[in-house]
């Protein structure tokens, strides 16, 4: 499969330095915060920006970065530009260029989130972007690819490969079903959810308006004020019987570790060891047995960690086989890592790919067990 999609893109492959590398001047798409941090991304590496480009009508002809703003039509008869599209609704502004015959773009949102002027380049998120590494890996790749258990989810995760290759996020397919509801995978009456990097509570407590409060999540958060806040936005949505807040990240062992809070927005901080916030770590088979609890479904998005979370769940996995939705994109390889380490434990189960986001963001593996079984809502 992924020798196949290599020979259809064809010299379309690319990784993000190679792209940077192919032009000196660019249009930047997207007038908002995305895009002022292209801007001096571009300038940085010594590349000329030539106009910013955005949809909305109250920005045109104003200025950002003393450079004008146009509208997507000035690129109607200049369709030989490169155009950097930076912004949230990367898919859709790569099917408006293709309609304004623009023939060279590519999506650099998650390259230039973090970026600040003068700052050092963070590879955070340029590893997805890199063609050799999804060479290396096609057999791993492949396997995974096979092991899904319907045309849509391998459909799905051939359009994240495709994007990843050319950065182009028209070879996006976004998902039917809302994140974290796939039909076979969706939480359920009665379930004991684990809810792992619930932030200020907002799949938690959504879990628990579908459920009509008929289930128990326990929510892990590392961070404090994040907790402080969903303990807030708990009692305002009237779920607090049904969501538990819990002050503590994942890990494979119990261990006090620090936390960076330097991300840019509280959605994204993720563990390092020269982290500003001091936390607290365990393993979810020690929370299991510490507090004689059964989960039936984990939830998890914990910024890159899941490899270790998942370990530090082995026992759960392997006697309980509980439901899972587990974030894939946070680290390149993880799309291909984590469901192969899964698949030791569920051998029978049922292996889903789905996608909800516009750029890199929000490709969620989901896992049914042979043994599951579903209530009606």
């Amino acid at each position: 499969m992924t020798n196949d999609i290599f020979q259809m893109l064809g010299n379309r492959v690319l990784s993000y330095r190679e792209a940077l590398d192919s032009f000196d001047r660019a249009v930047i798409f997207g007038a908002g915060g995305a895009g002022q941090h292209a801007c001096r991304y571009l300038q940085d590496n010594n590349k000329e920006v030539l106009f910013f480009c955005d949809n909305s009508k109250n920005k045109e002809g104003a200025k950002l970065d003393s450079i004008k703003i146009m509208p997507p039509e000035a690129l109607r008869n200049n369709t030989d530009l490169v155009v950097v599209i930076a912004s949230g609704w990367s898919r859709d502004i790569a099917l408006q260029l293709k309609t304004l015959g623009v023939k060279r773009y590519y999506d650099f949102t998650d390259i230039v989130y973090l970026y600040q002027p003068g700052g050092i380049e963070s590879d955070i998120w340029g590893d997805h972007f890199n063609a050799s590494l999804i060479r290396e890996s096609s057999e791993q790749i492949d396997k995974v690819y096979e092991s899904l258990a319907d045309d849509e989810s391998k459909h799905v995760f051939s359009g994240v490969l495709k994007y990843r290759l050319t950065m182009d996020p028209s070879f996006l397919e976004i998902s039917a079903y809302p994140q974290y509801y796939h039909p076979e995978v969706r939480p359920e009456i009665n379930d004991v959810i684990v809810d792992a990097g619930a932030w200020k509570g907002d799949v938690s407590i959504d879990f628990a308006r579908y459920l009509k409060n008929k289930c128990k999540i326990y929510a892990f958060e590392p961070s404090v004020g994040n907790i402080n806040d969903m303990k807030l936005e708990i009692i305002k949505a009237s779920v607090k019987d049904a969501v538990i807040p819990v002050h503590m990240g994942v890990w494979d062992i119990e261990k006090e570790f620090r936390l960076n809070t330097q991300a840019g927005f509280d959605q994204g901080f993720y563990l390092d060891e020269h982290g500003e916030e001091a936390i607290q770590l365990t393993s979810l088979n020690t929370f299991s047995i510490t507090n004689n609890i059964d989960f039936s479904l984990i939830k998890m998005d914990v910024e890159g960690a899941e490899i270790e979370a998942l370990k530090g769940a082995s026992n759960i996995l392997s006697t309980k086989h509980p439901r899972l939705q587990i974030c894939v994109y946070h680290k390149s390889e993880d799309l291909w890592e984590i469901p192969l380490f899964l698949q030791q434990y569920y051998p029978k189960g049922n292996f889903y790919f789905g996608h909800h986001g516009q750029h890199l963001h929000e490709s969620v593996l989901y896992v049914s067990s042979s043994l599951s079984a579903h209530a009606n809502i």
